[in-house]
């Protein structure tokens, strides 16, 4: 469907800055990011794990797209670049609700989210700058915040961290076609 989409918005020669939001909820909400990742775990690491948490979901499929467009704004100025972001965010929460989340959900969503950005950004960061236990950094804030404890498993490193690249590179792709043509007037 993603892809679908992108090929529509290639078509245009310039999107509204709308447009460009409403991919990026999307995205966020209809591409169900993290539970891709415990779909990929093993069996034997799931019964270990257990059930991931709804909300924390959310926040991780929220993070992968606002960290992609933050690290690819591909000429934008920071004003642009915030005027997405915040638009995302609210198109995102509205589509949670038409999905049934109450205003209770997402005030708690909004909540925890400055956090979670900052603990995954960091993770993240230290994923890319390699070393023995980069893998590991950021694979144990997701599974913390995902299914309520951490693991240094390397077969779940490896899955998250592929899940996650996979994801910010289709997004990055798209975003590359997408945002030079955008209009924010």
């Amino acid at each position: 469907m993603l892809s679908k989409m992108f090929r529509l918005l290639r078509r245009r020669t310039r999107f509204p800055r709308e447009g460009v939001v409403l991919m990026l909820a999307t995205f966020a909400t209809d591409n169900n990011l993290s539970k891709n990742i415990a779909q990929k775990l093993p069996k034997d690491i799931i019964d270990t794990l257990g059930a991931s948490n709804a909300v924390e979901t959310w926040l991780l499929d929220l993070w992968i797209v606002n960290e992609t467009l933050v690290r690819t704004n591909r000429g934008l100025s920071d004003e642009q670049v915030q005027s997405l972001v915040d638009g995302f965010h609210v198109e995102s929460y509205r589509e949670f609700m038409r999905r049934g989340l109450s205003e209770l959900d997402i005030t708690d969503l909004q909540r925890r989210l400055s956090d979670r950005y900052t603990e995954y950004r960091e993770g993240l960061s230290v994923l890319l700058q390699g070393g023995e236990r980069s893998p590991f950094a950021f694979s144990r804030v997701v599974t913390r915040n995902l299914f309520g404890h951490e693991t240094s498993d390397p077969v779940v490193a490896t899955i998250i961290s592929g899940c996650v690249a996979s994801a910010m590179f289709a997004m990055a792709e798209a975003l590359k076609e997408v945002l030079p043509r955008t209009k924010f007037s």
